[in-house]
């Protein structure tokens, strides 16, 4: 905000008037001779009035980098006596503390508003706030404007005054309270601008009556260090006094009875995203900083470049006026990218006021000094405590953290609700729960005076336990909550525990505390998206924990999350089995089935990662025999659920449908196994979408599939969390684009994949999956196929991509269907090596296999598959004269589709059954003249099973035996 407009600093006292803007003196309105020097001596005490100034700031103060001998000081103090008339009669002004300096001890009242002052010229973003403010005079008699220091109150008051004023609705006058020291004279300093004299001992009652009855906006400025008896004064007035309205500004509200209160913030900033540089300077806090950026470097244009920088400057910044004024003028000597980096609790950046503002103006520190004082002893060590928070926090945290003998917690209760009220503690009441915060600059104001007291260490611990005991409470309220408002309560706490963990392996931390609090972070990493730094931080809490020995719980869940975060942040594989296998074995040892239960759901996501169908098949069965052994009926549901998704992505989508409407009703929000707390961080309705829309296309209801798959795009793009879009895009959506055909689509789609993966860093999927997709669709558009596209590519990924485009089919694709591991994919894969087999002349070998695609897509419960392999055989007879075998082959598939939407397969299907003959090269692989042999035997026959098929009927028949058991 424009802080140009300071209310005019002039001062009464006896019968002057003293005026810092004209830098002048008058005595009964006529002017007073006095030297430069002595008024700038007059100014300087009149400013601290009731404090004693040294000789040595008199000095700084009137003669700035100029050497002057203290004895030349004397001659100004007795020009300046003689013309106040100081010490004759009763009058007395100016007093000399004998070894200490000069003190000003008369009392002070603050000059009227200028009629031709216009303040509101210049302000930046604060038009809502003077519009409300001017409503609400209109209906309220005392209103206060609340906030922290440098966030505009006396700007805004000013302008809402000069909109009183010329509206015609009365008179206005402005009383600057901020140099007034004893509580005893606020009555007197508001009548005496106002030509009253207060002779009765109730001088709040004396002013209300002798108040004119005309209709007057009286502004209190700066009311927080007189609070007491300016709520005295204002409740007078309004008793008294119906035609006066008041206006305050405070950084904590009056209490006073019929008090409206108006809470003001920091200026409006723009979040860090993708906007351009005309966007940002639509948020007032951007346009202020750069409009005085401009001014104080001559020149400075906000561009693309630049403006990150600029945003988080602001942003640190709390969007305060003074604080974006104090750094745009002091960053002579720095780029904005060396200013932001030293800025982090630097309060002496934010020190080049200027030099006519008040002195508490002039620096950042000054403003937090003045309400630093204004704080009793257990207000201020809570205030410095609460700096250990590097971000929101609640109050059982704070209780945790900041409690103490001197400092109990129903004290901490009541002195958090006092720096509220002050305005150096931010509270956001919108949710379930309270959630507190320091803005920026007070944090690193407060940190200074916890290291000034002595006491960082020991509360760092604290710190540190608090945040442990936060953690606890996550793992229980994960069972419980919504996964929204789960993340809503816990994820802000993400700095926090990076700052415990900090410490806790640092040299004067706690080593144990940091392997007991990065047990608990699993959660939080997944959800928050940091898979790679917190694999980082297990990794080494599980090299101390290995040379300290410790709980083999706490190493088993290390392990265990240790395994997934390596998994799915793009780790070795090898590391990551190694690591499971370790849980594993630490469980059998335990003979817990919670135990093992927490290390088949690492084996799971291990497997899910990898497209390992054996490890996610095992996992699967162990984890349904535990739940059975449980008796828990929600567990055993759980089981099913597992099941459903193990089934969908190893290929028996009959059996995945059936466990998956078994375990559709599921209480919980999330998959967990209830009896045993076992988390494996997916959301419920998540993992049952990505279920369902897979099961609906893959099994002939293509456009419920791509439909749902669509609303869930939209529905995790919301989310501002990694993996839930991610897989959306990658597992989901894009696949069944390049399914259908429609290859924009699928371009469109990956762009939105490409700034994801970006957004979060996200290496790993950039390399693999954004990387397979984007050759996919150069490959579809007319790219050469023979180069190499399935280098370094995980299983998982290059089984999408198989499907997508025949190019990836490679050996090591049809290695995996060979060994069974190829899984859902299996019977596409064998369709396109069928084909190449035909294309090249391997006429009875391309048919085995084409059969043996059909028949394997058919006992999967694959549709599309089936269609697509059924399409290629009827092709393939049509082009040897069997057209009507083909057509028989085919139109059963057809039945019941007729309102499909239109595909690029289904399109061909149909073009097939009107007898055209479809002209893809990809379909048309027969040769002219080439008889098939062997081949009548082979349609609709059986061939050798796939090991993955066996693994899976096993499976099944396992969970039927766990339900048939549970019914018993």
């Amino acid at each position: 905000m424009r802080q140009d407009h300071q209310p005019a600093r002039g001062w009464s006292f006896g019968p002057f008037h003293m005026s810092a803007e004209t830098m002048q003196l008058t005595r009964e309105g006529r002017p007073v001779p006095l030297g430069s020097r002595a008024f700038s001596i007059l100014l300087a005490l009149v400013e601290r009035q009731g404090e004693v100034v040294s000789i040595d700031e008199l000095l700084t103060e009137v003669w700035p980098n100029v050497f002057v001998e203290p004895v030349t000081i004397r001659g100004h103090l007795h020009a300046l006596r003689k013309a106040l008339n100081d010490g004759n009669g009763q009058a007395c002004y100016i007093i000399n503390e004998m070894g200490r300096g000069y003190r000003f001890v008369a009392p002070l009242a603050a000059a009227p508003l200028a009629p031709t002052a216009r303040p509101t010229v210049g302000i930046i973003g604060r038009e809502t706030e003077i519009e409300a403010l001017c409503a609400d005079l209109l209906r309220q008699s005392l209103v206060s404007i609340v906030g922290p220091g440098g966030v505009g109150k006396t700007t805004v008051a000013l302008a809402v005054a000069a909109r009183f004023r010329d509206s015609g609705r009365g008179d206005v006058r402005f009383i600057d309270l901020s140099s007034l020291t004893d509580a005893a004279f606020v009555a007197s300093a508001i009548a005496s601008p106002l030509g009253l004299s207060l002779l009765a001992e109730d001088c709040s009652e004396a002013l209300a009556r002798a108040l004119p009855s005309r209709r007057l906006l009286l502004i209190l400025d700066n009311c927080e260090h007189l609070v007491v008896a300016v709520t005295e004064v204002a409740e007078a007035i309004r008793r008294r006094a119906p035609g006066v309205t008041v206006l305050c500004t405070s950084r904590e509200p009056l209490r006073a009875q019929g008090e409206w209160v108006f809470r003001l913030e920091g200026l409006p900033l723009p979040c860090e995203g993708e906007i351009s540089a005309e966007e940002a300077l639509r948020y007032a806090g951007i346009q202020l900083f750069s409009e005085r950026l401009g001014t104080s470097r001559q020149s400075f244009d906000l561009t693309a470049e630049n403006l990150l920088t600029v945003c988080r400057i602001c942003h640190r910044l709390d969007g305060l006026p003074l604080a974006l004024e104090l750094a745009a003028a002091s960053l002579h000597g720095f780029s904005l990218t060396e200013y932001l980096e030293q800025l982090d609790g630097n309060l002496a950046l934010l020190a080049n006021g200027r030099r006519t503002a008040p002195r508490r103006q002039q620096t950042m520190r000054a403003t937090l000094d003045w309400s630093h004082a204004l704080l009793a002893e257990p207000e201020r060590m809570l205030f410095r405590r609460l700096s250990l928070f590097r971000s929101a926090f609640g109050l059982d945290a704070v209780i945790g953290a900041c409690a103490c003998p001197q400092l109990t917690r129903a004290e901490v209760v009541e002195c958090l609700g006092g720096l509220v009220a002050k305005s150096l503690v931010q509270a956001d009441v919108s949710g379930e729960r309270t959630v507190f915060r320091l803005l920026d600059t007070t944090k690193a104001y407060a940190r200074e005076k916890l290291f000034l007291a002595g006491e960082a260490a020991q509360f760092r611990r604290r710190h540190a336990e608090a945040m442990q005991a936060m953690l606890e409470e996550a793992a229980t309220d994960w069972r419980l909550l919504p996964i929204e408002t789960w993340r809503a309560r816990y994820l802000p706490l993400i700095d926090d525990i990076r700052a415990a963990l900090d410490w806790a392996f640092g040299p004067e931390g706690d080593a144990d505390l940091g392997i007991a609090l990065t047990a608990r972070t699993g959660t939080l990493a997944f959800l928050g998206s940091l898979l790679a730094e917190f694999r980082a931080r297990h990794e080494k809490a599980l090299a101390v924990l290995e040379q300290r020995g410790s709980d083999p719980v706490i190493e088993l869940r290390l392990r265990a999350q240790l395994c997934r975060l390596t998994a799915f942040s793009g780790g070795r594989h090898e590391r990551a089995r190694l690591l499971v296998d370790g849980a594993v074995e630490i469980a059998g040892r335990t003979g817990s089935d919670a135990r093992m239960a927490e290390a088949m759901g690492a084996l799971w996501g291990l497997g899910f990662a990898t497209a390992d169908v054996e490890a996610m098949h095992r996992a699967c069965e162990t984890t349904s025999l535990i739940a059975a052994r449980s008796g828990d009926e929600t567990a055993g549901r759980f089981a099913d659920r597992l099941g459903a998704i193990t089934h969908t992505f190893t290929g028996d989508l009959r059996q995945a449908r059936a466990l998956f409407d078994y375990g559709r009703d599921i209480p919980d929000g999330r998959i967990v196994l209830p009896s045993y707390h076992v988390p494996l961080y997916l959301d419920r309705e998540l993992t049952g979408v990505i279920v369902q829309a897979r099961l609906l296309f893959l099994q002939g209801e293509i456009g419920r599939g791509v439909a749902l798959a669509e609303e869930w795009v939209e529905i995790t793009g919301r989310l501002d969390h990694q993996m839930p879009f991610l897989v959306m895009l990658g597992l989901v959506a894009i696949p069944m684009q390049f399914w259908i055909g429609d290859v924009d689509r699928a371009a469109v789609l990956l762009q939105r994949l490409i700034r994801h993966v970006e957004r979060h860093s996200a290496a790993y999927y950039r390399y693999q999956w954004v990387r397979g997709y984007e050759h996919a669709l150069r490959l579809h558009r007319g790219a050469d196929a023979s180069l190499s596209v399935a280098d370094g590519l995980d299983k998982l990924i290059h089984d999408h991509l198989c499907t997508v485009h025949p190019a990836f089919v490679t050996p090591a694709a049809l290695a995996r269907v060979q060994t069974g591991t190829a899984g859902w994919a299996t019977a596409e894969i064998m369709r396109i090596d069928a084909l190449r087999r035909l294309r090249a002349g391997e006429v009875e070998a391309g048919m085995a296999t084409l059969v043996a695609a059909r028949t394997l897509a058919r006992r999967q419960g694959a549709w599309f598959w089936e269609l697509r392999a059924t399409l290629d055989l009827a092709l393939h007879l049509a082009g040897t004269g069997r057209r009507a075998e083909g057509k028989a082959l085919l139109a059963p598939l057809l039945d019941g589709h007729d309102a499909d939407p239109a595909t690029r397969d289904l399109d061909d299907a149909r073009a097939f059954l009107d007898g055209q003959y479809p002209g893809r090269s990809s379909r048309s692989l027969a040769r002219n003249g080439q008889e098939t042999t062997a081949v009548s035997s082979s349609v609709g026959g059986s061939t050798t099973m796939p090991a993955d098929q066996k693994r899976t009927e096993r499976l099944g028949a396992s969970q039927r035996r766990v339900r048939s058991s549970k019914a018993s």
